[in-house]
């Protein structure tokens, strides 16, 4: 039994979950773990996990038994055999299978307030495992008006014996043997989970693949002779359903678009012929590519958080700052900056990846000499646009510069506005700079 209460909890109780996802054993289990995937942790979310796995020892038969038919042989020594028999039968046949039974129920508790998610938490811990009496738990707060919860719960079974089920309690499929209904409620818990511990009936979950070369010495042996199927996809799955959990849980609002794409490719990695070379290299390519995408999202968040975190408080709110020593002032996440002069280049950064994210603003105030003092502002930015990192500089460094003021705007709004004024009878020259990022891109949703 898990709780699950932040986005990272959710992230690696996914990354331990996807070797469930490879589907020999068909879409029950893959159902849980794909609502797991869709499901978005807000402060105040609680996911209650119940589950339990009964393994059988893989059934496989006896390699040294077994030999081609008499046709698949006189297709391998004929004229280009070997390509023709691994276009008819691949490289690899299925010799065995690991088999298991699994119940798998996500109860997913929306509270009114982060203190009485945590007050939930604490309660259902208390239950020590019980599976009776976290059921009952969660059936007597569904029922409290002053709890103010929702209950949502994903229960999944596979590996049970058809038969014994009750009308209205579940409908029944060949290959899954049970299926609970989609609306259960919290006591349905512990009638599936006893129904699951009396029914256990395992099902092949994974297929183990041996090389042709083990039964016939004229197919060249590979490096690796037997390969399990779930291990030979399981680290593609895990990169990208951990990358998939990322984006669908991130707060920005766009992330969630690429998690379409990690669907795609997973589902060209179901059915990747490994016999094909050119479209295994593709694969490896879009997972790459979704990965990418991927860590950029986690990035685009991470420095609206730095940016926010690293802005210049001490700089006042229009009052006049006489230039002076260090000639610059500055606020938001530096690294940001499109450095302007000659010679001056960026140095590697941890945003590197999403550098062509920045929109870089600059302008100059540089008035001539004149009688009595001069007066002007200048606004970077736009309405489309938030500001990452802002900074003034003086142009002249020799205490003749005169002055400026932080007038409006600030880091993650739109503008950045700051006025000038000239020491009477002289001209001066300032720079300002800011770097953004578009709205629209790096929106966050509202729950945040």
């Amino acid at each position: 039994m898990h709780s699950v209460s932040t986005s990272e909890e959710l992230s690696t109780r996914i990354k331990a979950d996807v070797s469930a996802t490879i589907p020999l054993e068909g879409m029950t289990i893959e159902a849980s773990s794909s609502y797991l995937r869709e499901t978005k942790i807000t402060k105040k979310t609680l996911l209650q996990i119940i589950e339990d796995t009964t393994w059988e020892q893989p059934k496989k038969v006896t390699i040294g038994e077994l030999k081609l038919s008499q046709k698949a042989s006189d297709i391998l020594g004929g004229e280009n055999g070997l390509k023709e028999f691994r276009t008819r039968y691949g490289d690899y046949f299925i010799y065995g299978y690991q088999r298991r039974s699994k119940f798998s129920a996500i109860c997913k508790i929306n509270a009114s307030s982060e203190s009485t998610r945590d007050e939930i938490k604490t309660k259902l811990a208390a239950k020590g495992g019980n599976v009776g009496a976290m059921s009952a738990e969660l059936e007597y707060m569904s029922k409290r008006e002053k709890e103010n919860i929702s209950i949502d719960i994903n229960m999944r079974i596979a590996g049970v014996k058809q038969g014994g089920i009750k009308e209205g309690e579940a409908t029944q499929t060949e290959a899954d043997g049970a299926i609970p209904p989609d609306d259960a409620k919290p006591l349905d818990i512990v009638k599936f989970f006893n129904y699951y511990q009396n029914n256990m009936s395992p099902v092949p979950c994974t297929a183990l693949l041996c090389h042709y070369s083990a039964i016939d010495t004229r197919f060249p042996c590979p490096e690796d002779q037997f390969k399990e199927f779930g291990e030979l996809l399981g680290a593609a799955f895990q990169e990208l359903f951990f990358a998939q959990c990322n984006v669908i849980s991130s707060p920005m609002v766009r992330a969630s678009e690429v998690a379409e794409e990690i669907t795609r490719v997973c589902r060209k990695i179901e059915k990747l012929d490994l016999n094909d070379k050119k479209a295994v290299d593709l694969v490896i390519s879009d997972k790459a590519d979704c990965l990418q995408e991927a860590k950029k999202w986690g990035l685009r968040h991470q420095l609206l958080i730095e940016a926010k975190k690293c802005e210049n408080t001490s700089i006042p709110n229009s009052e006049w700052i006489y230039a002076k020593k260090p000639w610059s002032w500055c606020s938001g996440m530096e690294g940001t900056e499109n450095f302007i002069f000659p010679g001056f280049e960026p140095k590697p950064w941890k945003y590197d990846l999403i550098r062509s994210d920045f929109i870089y603003y600059n302008d100059r105030y540089n008035p001539g000499y004149r009688a009595g003092y001069q007066y002007d502002s200048i606004t970077l930015g736009s309405h489309s646009v938030k500001i990452i990192h802002w900074s003034v500089l003086s142009g002249w460094q020799d205490d003749t510069n005169g002055w400026w003021k932080h007038t409006s705007g600030g880091i993650l709004n739109s503008e950045i506005t700051s006025g000038f004024c000239t020491q009477s009878g002289r001209g001066g020259d300032w720079w300002v700079n800011a770097t953004a990022v578009d709205k629209l891109q790096y929106e966050l949703r509202d729950d945040v």
